[in-house]
């Protein structure tokens, strides 16, 4: 096509030899897909305003930052300690949390909801914590997965116990939950 300029199309615009089409899904959020001979690249269009695309009217989807929005699973029985932690990483964390408030099932809503970051409060009720580490461990679907204590147990305690089961770090309940997001994200400071 030789257009360096992009020209829409509807909801698709053509850059040159390749074709982008731009989904606003029922959320709100904009999806880009481009085709360029025979392959599809599909990516979240993060803060993308497409105000240069001629016919097409200036919008800045800030929902679509939410499908690069890291997602925290809570495995936590204390309701009150869920949503405080909760509150943190959703408002200025910026994070995708997803809980759940009993040990039956955590290994299904794990596969399921395939968070980037557990935290676990590792003295829950019922929870055989050595199985579920030794579960986690043991698949390579996790092997990226950062895995935080977040329990009532001090300091010292913590620590040790996340030395000896290779837990990639701990936040004790007893911190500023409000420092919560930025602990979480220093996993993924390069």
């Amino acid at each position: 096509m030789g257009v360096s300029q992009p020209v829409a199309f509807g909801n698709r615009v053509a850059f040159g030899g390749e074709v982008a089409i731009m989904v606003e899904c029922a959320s709100r959020a904009l999806i880009s897909l481009t085709v360029s001979g025979a392959q599809l690249r599909v990516w979240p269009a993060v803060g993308v305003t497409n105000r240069c695309v001629p016919g097409v009217e200036p919008t800045t989807c800030q929902e679509a930052a939410m499908e690069s929005r890291r997602k925290v699973m809570i495995l936590d029985e204390n309701i009150l300690d869920v949503m405080e932690v909760e509150q943190s990483l959703q408002g200025g964390g910026g994070y995708e949390v997803v809980h759940l408030a009993t040990p039956n099932g955590a290994l299904s809503k794990i596969e399921y909801e395939r968070p980037e970051i557990l935290l676990i409060d590792v003295a829950m009720n019922r929870l055989n914590i050595d199985d579920l580490l030794g579960t986690l461990r043991a698949s390579v679907d996790y092997d990226e997965m950062v895995i935080v204590a977040y329990s009532d147990m001090d300091a010292d305690r913590l620590q040790q116990f996340c030395v000896d089961n290779e837990i990639n770090g701990y936040f004790c309940k007893s911190m500023d939950v409000a420092q919560i997001g930025d602990f979480l994200d220093k996993f993924y400071e390069y």
